[in-house]
């Protein structure tokens, strides 16, 4: 599993929409836990949704459903996730528990380049996030780094943090079944 993490507006919903893009996929769903189904070997947890995707299109008391889900009816090899849903020491510790080999990657973008990003999603959805909201994620965060196996530098342009997400077992899968949605 590769859960990527990162503060709200780093792009993380933007980095796995790039990974997946042109692969063909299915919402699946069961009470309290949801996938995106891309073949047989991999998914990702959530969905993708306009704005707050992955995870965080699951409802709030979904982590233990979705650690049930993993250890008892989970048939993927891979699993790609992102957002703040699920993203805790406690959900980190319970899937590595369980024997499934999880990286953690993190997405920094500076605090210029977050506040931009921000402006322009407040503006797009008509509304702002609590600044105060905003701190807590950004300190979640930072708290959470502990877990992180990669850091992906935010400045370096989006074609080049999915190359390095292409180096993750997850990346390589999703990789090829791009190459072979282009070519079908």
């Amino acid at each position: 599993m590769l859960y990527l993490i990162g503060e709200p507006a780093a792009g993380k919903t933007t980095l796995v929409r790039a990974l997946t893009e042109g692969i063909p996929s299915e919402v699946c769903t069961e009470p309290y836990v949801a996938w995106t189904h891309y073949s047989d070997d991999v998914c990702q947890l959530g969905y993708d949704r306009e704005t707050f995707g992955g995870t965080d299109a699951l409802g709030m008391a979904a982590q233990k459903h979705v650690l049930d889900w993993l250890e008892h009816r989970c048939e993927y090899k891979y699993i790609i996730a992102e957002g703040d849903r699920l993203a805790n020491g406690k959900f980190f510790d319970a899937v590595r528990e369980m024997g499934v080999d999880l990286t953690v990657a993190v997405l920094l973008v500076s605090q210029k380049r977050l506040d931009s990003r921000r402006r322009k999603r407040n503006a797009a959805l008509g509304k702002e996030q609590d600044e105060r909201w905003l701190k807590t994620r950004a300190t979640k965060v930072q708290n959470l780094r502990r877990y992180c196996d990669r850091e992906i530098d935010g400045r370096m342009p989006l074609e080049e943090q999915v190359k390095l997400l292409k180096l993750e077992p997850v990346g390589r899968v999703l990789a090829r079944l791009r190459v072979k949605a282009r070519n079908a």
